[in-house]
């Protein structure tokens, strides 16, 4: 078996299975599809998918709210699922999928085919995202340390508001979305450091103490801030766990 690491980033997704047959085994999601066409929602604690081989992809990586822009469909109701693309989209959606099938021997046509479909969804998407576009932005340029309340000042609006247009266009609230990207500043920390500073993650990120920073990490990564960098440096022990 093989198994996927699914880690939030408050992206959504959408993936081409290469492999013909490939089968999934299991999931951590409610979802158990072997589709080879599908939506990733955006996730708010770790998961996995395990499947019975190795399986290549190509993927398209939105922005936390380009998915909505795209498909119209409020993300909050896709919220750590992995539904079939053909129930999300009109059924001009299996051309697409015939087109990617028949061509997956070239990844350079798949990901022509790819361009000019999201090209033609976006002609006709009318949806306004530039209040969620300037906000979403806010929070990851502070790495999801700025006051909600700062954010609502910038925007005019209440944080009731903000919430509602989080939840419908991003798929969670502005506070959970801002812990992912907190999170993901910190997974390339430890990802790019040689030993990294625990303690002074703990104190620059705002944790309230280190079981607070663990316990968050945890959820997020499947593993501890420790486990978790020797599992991807293979290095020497570190304790904080």
């Amino acid at each position: 078996s093989n198994i996927h690491d699914i880690i939030p980033t408050g992206n959504t997704q959408i993936f081409f299975v290469l492999n013909e047959n490939y089968k999934v085994q299991k999931t951590t999601f409610d979802d158990q599809s072997s589709k080879r066409f599908f939506f990733s929602s955006p996730g708010t604690k770790y998961a996995q998918v395990i499947s019975d081989e190795v399986w290549d992809s190509v993927g398209i990586i939105f922005h936390a709210y380009g998915a909505y822009r795209l498909l119209g469909i409020p993300q909050g109701l896709l919220l750590g699922r992995f539904p079939d693309i053909e129930q999300l989209l009109p059924p001009s959606v299996k051309e697409v999928q015939h087109k990617l099938e028949d061509n997956v021997a070239s990844i350079s046509n798949i990901v022509k085919i790819l361009d000019q479909w999201l090209l033609d969804l976006l002609l006709k998407s009318q949806v306004d995202v530039a209040r969620i576009a300037y906000a979403s932005h806010f929070i990851q340029n502070g790495y999801g340390l700025q006051k909600i309340d700062d954010l609502c000042s910038k925007l005019f609006i209440t944080k009731r508001t903000l919430e509602l247009e989080f939840k419908e266009k991003i798929g969670m609230s502005p506070k959970m979305f801002s812990r992912i990207i907190r999170f993901n500043k910190i997974q390339n920390i430890i990802a790019s450091s040689a030993k990294p500073d625990f303690t002074q993650i703990i104190h620059d990120f705002n944790y309230f103490d280190q079981a607070h920073f663990i316990k968050e990490f945890k959820t997020f990564s499947g593993f501890s801030p420790s486990k978790y960098f020797l599992r991807n440096a293979d290095m020497g022990s570190l304790t904080i766990d």
